[in-house]
C-alpha cells in the first residue's frame, strides 16, 4: 500500500507539536508522586504511615501496570490516527436508475485481456451493481446485432447478478442500434395525437437514466435516436494492439468448362502492428491437400488462390472444404473458414404435351439432363372439369401440384383448370382465367426481341417464320420478351410468388395424327437455347448459388431441391431445425449463429433415388469482428463519446469510524475510573 495516498496530513506542524506533546504529558502524571500534606493525628497512626512512606525519598516512582493509563494512551493515538485522515480510492456510483448494454458479439471473444472481453465487461458491470445504493434499480440489455433484454429494471442486486451470468457469447456481428433504441424506449416519453383538435397527449412519462455501453467499440455509427433522457456512458473494453491474423473471404467454384477443377479464393488479413508468418492450410473432406506459408506485414492484405483436381472430386457427394491458419493469436475463431461443393441441384421440371419432338429434343441436351429431373405426360393427366371423377395419373398430378413438387411445368398444346403451385411455360396454349389475353394472327412478322431479360440472351428471331399465332396480353402487366407488327407474342408475368412465361405460338400441332411443324425456329440454334434459357430462369438456377458462404448471423432462402415440403438442417454442433415451405415455396432458416457446416436433410422418402442431401458453410467474415483495436470513442447521435471509468472515483475516509472509536474508549474509561473512585 502506498502510505502517501493511505495518510492525508490534516494539521501544521505547530498543531503536530502540541499533539506531541500529550502522550508524554500523560505519561508523566503517573510517574510523579503525590506531595504529602501536614495533618495532626495520633501517633500510633504516624508510625504507620511513616513505614509506608520509607521510600518517599525522590520526585519520580516506578511506573505501575494501569489500565487507564492504556485507555487513555489509546485514546490519544486514535485522535492522532483521526487526524491524518487514512483513507482509500473508492468509487462512487452517481445515479437512480441505470441500464447496462453488455457487447456480447463475436469481437468480445478476444483473448488480450483476462480470459475474455465478455468476462472483463461482465465483472465491470458486477463492481457496478455493488456500488448500487439502497432503492437505486437497474437493467441490464446484451447485444450483439440483436438486442436482448436479460432484466428489466429491479432493485435486486442478486438478481441483475444472475442475469449476467446467463450473458454468453455469439459469432454474431456487432450493432448496438436496436440495444439502444431499447434502452431510449424505456427512457423517453411518448405522445399521440388525437384527431380532436391538434392535442397532443402525453401517454408515458420521461424516466432519466444512465446508460453504460460495455463494449470495444466496433460498431457502426449509432443513428439520429431520441436519447434526450439518456445519460450515456462508454467503457472501452479491450487494447489497441492486438494480435491477429483473420480469414475475411473463403469460397469454392467448379468449373465444369475446365473439366470439374475446383478453383479456390480467400482473402486474408494481418491486424496486429507487427509482421507475423504463418502458414495457410488446406483441408478437402480433413484431408490436407494444399497449404501456403505467408508473410504480411502490419495491417497487410492479400489473395490466396487454391486449386484441386477434378480427379479427387466425386461430383455425386458433397465435399467439405476447410482452410486454417497457423498462428496462435488472440482471436482463433477466423482462423478457420469453410466451404462446401455440392452435387448439382436438380430442378424437377414437367411437360405435360400431346407430342412435340423438337421440344423433347431441346429438353434432352446433355446440360439440360445434368441438372434437372424431367418428367413427360399427356394432357389426359389434366383434370377436364371441376368435380369430375380423378383417374389414378390425374390424381397424382393434383398431389404432386398441391405439394409443389414441381419447380417449372411446361404446358405444351394444353392448359390445366387452374394454375399451378409452380412457374409454367405455356406453349401455343392459353393459360386459364382471365389475366391472359389471346388474339389470333396468321403469318406475324418479328420486331423486336428484349435481349436485356435472361430468357431472351444472346437469341436472334430475325426472318423467323411463323404459320399460325396469338397475340399474347397480360391483364396483370408482364414484360414483352418478343414482339411483331400485330403485338407481342410472348410475355412473361408474376403470379403472386411464381412467373408465367407465355409463347403465343405452338412449335408442333397435331393433324390427323401426324406432327406438323407451325414454325421453323426448331431448324436455328436459338430455339434450344431459348428453351435451355426459360428453364434455369423459370427453376431459378441462374439465380441460386449452389456451393454458398454465408455469414454468421444472416437469414437463408433454401429452395427446395426434389420438392420437398420439409427440411431438417443440422448445425456444426448437431443441432437439428426442422422447417416448412413458405408462400413462396422456399424454406427459410435464420438459426446461423455456429461457424461450420450445416447439413440439410430431406425427412421425407427420397424419389426416383436421388439424392437430396446437401450441406452449407457458415463463416465470421465480419472485418469489424477482426480488428480487434479497441475503439477510444463511439459516435452518438453525431457526437463523439469518449470512453471512461465506469464510475467516478472519491475516497473513502476512516477518520470518522476513528473517532467513534476513540469515543467508546473514552466512554469505557470513564466508567472504569468512576468505579475506582
Amino acid at each position: 500500500m502506498d502510505l502517501g495516498s493511505f495518510f492525508t496530513n490534516s494539521l501544521t506542524t505547530g498543531q503536530w507539536v502540541l499533539m506531541g506533546l500529550i502522550p508524554p504529558a500523560i505519561f508523566a502524571l503517573y510517574f510523579l508522586k503525590m506531595r504529602r500534606q501536614s495533618y495532626l493525628v495520633p501517633s500510633t497512626y504516624l508510625w504507620h504511615r511513616a513505614i509506608e512512606d520509607l521510600n518517599v525519598n525522590s520526585l519520580w516512582q516506578r511506573l505501575r501496570s494501569s489500565l487507564l493509563l492504556f485507555l487513555q494512551i489509546l485514546l490519544v493515538l486514535l485522535i492522532i490516527l483521526a487526524c491524518l485522515r487514512p483513507g482509500w480510492q473508492g468509487v462512487e456510483l452517481t445515479g437512480e436508475r441505470f441500464i447496462f448494454l453488455v457487447d456480447n458479439s463475436a469481437s468480445m471473444g478476444a483473448t488480450d485481456l483476462d480470459k475474455n472481453r465478455l468476462e472483463v465487461a461482465k465483472k465491470k458491470v458486477t463492481e457496478l451493481i455493488d456500488q448500487m445504493k439502497p432503492g437505486d434499480r437497474g437493467m441490464v440489455i446484451s447485444f450483439s446485432d440483436l438486442a436482448h433484454i436479460d432484466q428489466t429494471f429491479t432493485d435486486s442486486r442478486g438478481e441483475l447478478k444472475r442475469s449476467l451470468e446467463t450473458i454468453e457469447l455469439t459469432n454474431r456481428p456487432t450493432d448496438i442500434q436496436e440495444a439502444v433504441k431499447m434502452a431510449a424506449g424505456l427512457t423517453n416519453p411518448g405522445t399521440v395525437r388525437e384527431k380532436e383538435g391538434r392535442r397532443e397527449f402525453e401517454i408515458t412519462e420521461a424516466v432519466p437514466a444512465t446508460m453504460y455501453i460495455m463494449s470495444d467499440g466496433n460498431f457502426p455509427e449509432i443513428e439520429e435516436l431520441a436519447t434526450n433522457y439518456l445519460n450515456e456512458i462508454y467503457v472501452p473494453i479491450g487494447t489497441t494492439n492486438v494480435k491477429n491474423v483473420g480469414i475475411l473471404a473463403f469460397n469454392a467454384i467448379q468449373s465444369f468448362e475446365k473439366g470439374g477443377d475446383v478453383e479456390l479464393f480467400s482473402r486474408v488479413q494481418n491486424f496486429a502492428d507487427e509482421t507475423v508468418n504463418t502458414t495457410a492450410a488446406l483441408y478437402l473432406n480433413d484431408r490436407l491437400v494444399d497449404a501456403s506459408e505467408l508473410e504480411l506485414t502490419s495491417n497487410e492484405r492479400t489473395t490466396l488462390n487454391f486449386g484441386i483436381d477434378a480427379n479427387q472430386i466425386d461430383t455425386e457427394r458433397t465435399h467439405h472444404l476447410k482452410l486454417v491458419l497457423d498462428y496462435p493469436d488472440n482471436f482463433m475463431l477466423d482462423n478457420t473458414a469453410y466451404a462446401v461443393l455440392n452435387p448439382p441441384n436438380f430442378k424437377r421440371v414437367l411437360l405435360v404435351t400431346p407430342g412435340n419432338e423438337p421440344l423433347t429434343a431441346a429438353l434432352g441436351t446433355e446440360a439440360i439432363e445434368k441438372q434437372y429431373l424431367l418428367t413427360v405426360q399427356k394432357p389426359s393427366v389434366l383434370p377436364t372439369a371441376e368435380g369430375a371423377p380423378l383417374s389414378a395419373a390425374q390424381k397424382e398430378y393434383v398431389l404432386s401440384d398441391e405439394s409443389g413438387e414441381y419447380d417449372l411445368i411446361i404446358y405444351d398444346q394444353c392448359s390445366p383448370l387452374t394454375l399451378p403451385q409452380a412457374n409454367t411455360l405455356f406453349i401455343g396454349s392459353r393459360p386459364p382465367g382471365e389475366e391472359w389475353q389471346f388474339e389470333h394472327v396468321v403469318l406475324p412478322v418479328i420486331t423486336d426481341v428484349t435481349d436485356s431479360h435472361p430468357v431472351m440472351n444472346l437469341l436472334t428471331l430475325d426472318n423467323l417464320r411463323i404459320v399460325d399465332a396469338n397475340t399474347v396480353t397480360a391483364e396483370m402487366g408482364g414484360q414483352v420478351l418478343i414482339d411483331s407488327v400485330h403485338g407481342p407474342l410472348a410475355q412473361i408475368g408474376p403470379r403472386e410468388r411464381f412467373e408465367d412465361l407465355v409463347l403465343g405460338f405452338s412449335i408442333t400441332y397435331q393433324e390427323d395424327g401426324r406432327e406438323l411443324a407451325n414454325t421453323d425456329w426448331p431448324l436455328r440454334y436459338s430455339f434450344p437455347l431459348f428453351i435451355q434459357n426459360s428453364i434455369e430462369y423459370l427453376t431459378g438456377l441462374q439465380r441460386e448459388e449452389l456451393n454458398f458462404v454465408t455469414r454468421t448471423g444472416q437469414s437463408l432462402l433454401l429452395s427446395p431441391i426434389l420438392g420437398e415440403s420439409h427440411l431438417i438442417v443440422e448445425s456444426p454442433s448437431g443441432k437439428k431445425t426442422e422447417l416448412s415451405r413458405l408462400g413462396q415455396g422456399f424454406f427459410l432458416f435464420s438459426n446461423t449463429d455456429e461457424i461450420g457446416i450445416y447439413q440439410r436433410h430431406n425427412p421425407e422418402s427420397n424419389k426416383n433415388g436421388w439424392e437430396s442431401d446437401q450441406s452449407f458453410a457458415v463463416n465470421l467474415f465480419y472485418e469489424n469482428e477482426s480488428d480487434l483495436a479497441v475503439q477510444n470513442a463511439i459516435t452518438l447521435n453525431h457526437r463523439d463519446l469518449k470512453g471512461k471509468e465506469a464510475y467516478q472515483t472519491t475516497r473513502r475516509e476512516l477518520w470518522k469510524w476513528i473517532l467513534l472509536a476513540g469515543l467508546a474508549v473514552l466512554v469505557l474509561e470513564w466508567i472504569l475510573f468512576n468505579r475506582r473512585l
